[in-house]
């Protein structure tokens, strides 16, 4: 007999980090502490879902001694998030972009230290910095998630489109508790600003608070005062329309105006240098997000970068094994390979 809706552990995930979330973004005021327990724990949910997606073993911490009783009952040990990140990287073949990771990593520190350490701060009547500073790390977490759980993998989790709107009125009205920390650094902002300076919208909390540099053109760093988001983008225009998109991770970005959905091989084909098939190329793979379908780590001026996770690269070399071109330390690739390949120990072992 097939498993009915209310069974279904990815549904049972899914709802369950619905709930975590609903209660972070409502008891930030008076349970502060909690606000980012729970939005830590929601986040862990989520991405335990995607896992369950896939197989329900993948959220198991040790799947040779799962059994499908254990499993159905919850008397199992399940996966942290470091290892979930791990896992969908390397067996469901799903990367996070470096900005939901490193956000993430950061929230579920912040959540243990709370969890094992007494702080004072978040106690009754906590101090509107206390306050800000949690609806910021919840701005900036929300943001990443939905813009995954929205987009890449959105196929996913279309069914609670819903969901994700209501969640997003309730982090809205956390909003507020960021207003007085951009008033308080308005001065310093409008002075940049009348030396040249250049800010905009942040996308995550909504204040004109984000200061822009070029990095290594064409892409643009953005570092938000306020909420402490930063990230790296492109601004291009549309191929299809000619309207401006910006390019934030993975290459992709979908044009408002007309539709259009860009691809990483196109971006590469837009920054990166002709290179003539008879020579060894000048772009690589990249050994950090570890997309292995395109050679995404192209020079841009004096520097090698991932066009696809903005990774920074000292070289490319070739794999001394299967002789692909790889960013990162090739050291020993002939015996233990690349991240195209197993090398000769791989070989030997087949």
């Amino acid at each position: 007999m097939s498993q009915s809706r209310q069974q279904d552990p990815f549904e049972s995930l899914t709802r369950s980090a619905l709930d975590f979330l609903d209660q972070a973004a409502r008891g930030l005021k008076k349970e502060p502490k909690y606000a980012v327990i729970n939005l830590a724990t929601s986040i862990e949910l989520f991405l335990k879902a995607r896992l369950v997606r896939e197989h329900w073993t993948l959220v198991v911490s040790k799947p040779e001694k799962a059994s499908q009783s254990s499993f159905e009952s919850g008397s199992f040990h399940s996966v942290g998030l470091s290892e979930a990140i791990e896992r969908l990287r390397n067996i469901v073949g799903v990367s996070l972009p470096r900005n939901e990771e490193v956000s993430f990593r950061d929230l579920r520190d912040h959540r243990n230290k709370l969890v094992h350490f007494y702080h004072e701060g978040y106690l009754e009547n906590p101090a509107d910095s206390v306050l800000s500073d949690i609806a910021a790390e919840q701005c900036r977490a929300w943001f990443l998630l939905r813009r995954l759980l929205e987009g890449h993998w959105a196929p996913v989790f279309a069914a609670y489109a819903k969901d994700f709107a209501r969640i997003q009125r309730l982090i809205e009205k956390n909003r507020e508790f960021l207003d007085g920390k951009y008033r308080a650094l308005k001065p310093e902002i409008e002075a940049e600003i009348k030396a040249g300076a250049t800010y905009e919208n942040c996308v995550s909390c909504g204040q004109p608070s984000a200061r822009v540099n070029v990095w290594i053109e064409p892409i643009i760093e953005s570092a938000c005062a306020v909420c402490g988001r930063a990230n790296k983008y492109i601004p291009v225009g549309c191929p299809a329309c000619g309207e401006p998109i910006r390019i934030e991770d993975v290459g992709e970005a979908k044009c408002e105006n007309c539709g259009h959905s860009t691809t990483l091989t196109w971006l590469v084909e837009k920054y990166g240098p002709y290179e003539d098939p008879k020579e060894d190329p000048e772009t690589g793979y990249c050994s950090y997000c570890e997309n292995t379908e395109v050679r995404s780590v192209v020079p841009l001026g004096d520097a090698l970068v991932c066009l696809s996770c903005w990774e920074e690269h000292g070289s490319i070399g070739q794999c001394e094994w299967c002789n692909e071109f790889v960013a990162g330390d090739l050291e020993g690739s002939y015996v233990s390979g690349c991240l195209m390949c197993d090398g000769k120990m791989g070989w030997d072992e087949s």
